[in-house]
């Protein structure tokens, strides 16, 4: 079957309880009148046939979360997150975080739901349509070579909660809904792949389906999870996979990640106490892949195409047939222009902050 050849139906709808149909297994209990949703969470899981093919599998399942609201799978870790903010602290009116662009994205969003503002971090390079994203969600774009350490600061300077997922306790919980409707679908599948930057996703992920019980899911679903990195951005991936890098430098995938983190422990240990692997993927892998998904339809991120590409990998050298990858994001807008004034400094982002509208 050509790669084009369509999915098959979805083994999921979309709900409009969002994440918060699984709140009574949160760690944090979240009242009714605090639980922000866009609607995300419940992304469809399909069968490409046509896609399974061209990457030498016999099945392949895509976990949908481009379509999430925010465009990405953040959109899960920044709901929980900023509604468990409002419960521990309700007096706060702004907050701040650091991110490549999905994350402020999905933190705008239910910051904006929450009645909070939010200062976003974000590289210089972040693809316009996303820092056109931000400030349509009232954000206040803060672009800085520096991000997360300007982040950090300005939370310390002003008092606000800073929301980076690799450093907040709760910003895994909104993930473990991930692990909950894989293992509510339990497909047939003998991986699981899914890109990380911080790992904080991956280490919900696999919460999620750790706290799996027979009441709630039958028979326990287990899967090995595979996390996917690029070189030069891959301190979780490279504890697995030790041959030489794809690039002698950083890779572009690599630059989507992060060069360590403080999730690496426990992530390191959600992928080898399931049976699963580490993939470093190159540019080349990823960008191959990207060009399978799009004449398959899907205009993925590069992240969710590096996590089919590890797929692809593993079929050739370990004999995977089975396989469920997570679409994490969706491309960016190639024509986008936003334009932006880096900033200088803490006192610089200070006085932005200060003329706010």
């Amino acid at each position: 079957m050509p790669v084009g050849g369509g999915p098959v139906a979805p083994l999921a709808a979309r709900d409009a309880a969002g994440i918060w149909r699984h709140a009574h297994r949160y760690s944090v209990l979240v009242p009714p009148r605090l639980r922000l949703s866009h609607g995300e969470g419940n992304t469809p899981l399909v069968s490409y046939p046509g896609l399974a093919a061209a990457c030498g599998l016999d099945s392949l399942w895509l976990k949908r979360e481009d379509l999430n609201p925010t465009g990405s799978h953040k959109a899960r870790g920044l709901a929980f997150q900023v509604a468990a903010l409002r419960l521990a602290a309700p007096e706060p009116r702004a907050a701040v975080i650091s991110s490549s662009g999905n994350g402020a994205i999905a933190a705008a969003g239910y910051a904006r739901l929450a009645g909070l503002r939010l200062a976003a971090c974000v590289s210089p390079a972040t693809a316009p349509d996303k820092l056109a994203r931000l400030a349509d969600l009232g954000a206040c774009v803060l672009a800085s070579e520096q991000a997360i350490a300007l982040a950090e600061s300005l939370a310390q300077a002003r008092g606000w909660p800073n929301l980076r997922p690799s450093t907040d306790p709760l910003a895994p919980e909104g993930f473990m809904s991930l692990g909950w409707e894989l293992a509510e679908a339990a497909v047939d599948a003998q991986g699981i792949f899914l890109f990380a930057s911080s790992g904080t996703g991956l280490v919900g992920m696999a919460r999620g389906l750790a706290q799996q019980t027979h009441e709630a899911f039958g028979a326990a679903w287990r899967v090995p999870l595979h996390v996917v990195q690029g070189a030069g951005g891959d301190p979780i991936a490279a504890v697995f996979d030790r041959r030489p890098a794809p690039q002698s430098e950083r890779s572009i995938i690599g630059r989507l990640g992060s060069r360590k983190t403080r999730r690496l422990g426990e992530a390191t240990r959600a992928v080898r106490d399931s049976g699963g692997w580490g993939w470093i993927i190159g540019d080349e892998e990823a960008l191959a892949a990207e060009s399978l998904l799009l004449a398959a339809g899907i205009e993925a991120a590069l992240e969710g195409a590096a996590a089919l590409a590890a797929a692809r990998r593993a079929a050739m050298e370990t004999g995977l047939r089975r396989a469920v990858v997570i679409i994490s994001g969706r491309a960016s807008a190639p024509d986008a222009f936003m334009p932006v004034r880096p900033v200088r400094d803490l006192a610089d982002a200070l006085n932005r902050v200060a003329d706010w509208p």
